[in-house]
């Protein structure tokens, strides 16, 4: 993963780099961790998935912003709407319009892409394609300019339309 992060990106200005279950981790990988964590590349973000934040060195826990798997679904709760998964995906652009529609609000539109990131990762992670590593780029994108005050459909509708096949 340091290797990786010392690499340019090809396409996208943003790169996304996760581990998951960094909390099983060993203490030396770890601590060779730190130094990404605490001064990662330029234009890099860094998500490390735990199941037990506690089992975490200290000094990674203090360098990281926490969102607990239960924070998300209770702002996917408040949403009217539930935040469809990778499955449910569009198929077609009026199906994308149809939903960035559902999603007015800049909170929930940025929880939708975050849910769509969560589960596009665990997809690439259980078998990895350029395809999902592509639309996990785009999907960033989108939370990027959901975050920069964008047009929120606009926005969602631009990047669901890049995720139709």
């Amino acid at each position: 993963m340091i290797s990786e992060a010392s690499l340019k990106a090809y396409e996208n200005k943003i790169r996304v780099l996760a581990l998951l279950r960094a909390d099983e981790a060993s203490i030396p990988a770890q601590n060779a961790l730190l130094k990404l964590v605490e001064e990662p590349p330029v234009d890099t973000q860094v998500i490390l998935t735990v199941s037990n934040p506690d089992n975490l060195l200290l000094t990674i826990q203090s360098r990281c912003n926490i969102i607990e798997t239960k924070e998300l679904k209770n702002l996917e709760t408040k949403n009217k709407f539930l935040s469809p998964s990778v499955s449910q995906l569009p198929i077609n652009y009026s199906q994308a319009i149809e939903l960035a529609s559902q999603y007015k609000d800049r909170e929930s539109a940025l929880t939708l892409v975050e849910q769509l990131i969560i589960d596009l990762h665990t997809k690439n992670s259980q078998s990895p394609s350029p395809s999902v590593s592509q639309s996990l780029r785009v999907l960033q994108d989108t939370y990027n300019y959901l975050q920069m005050n964008v047009n929120v459909k606009l926005t969602l509708e631009w990047g669901l339309f890049q995720l139709i096949n």
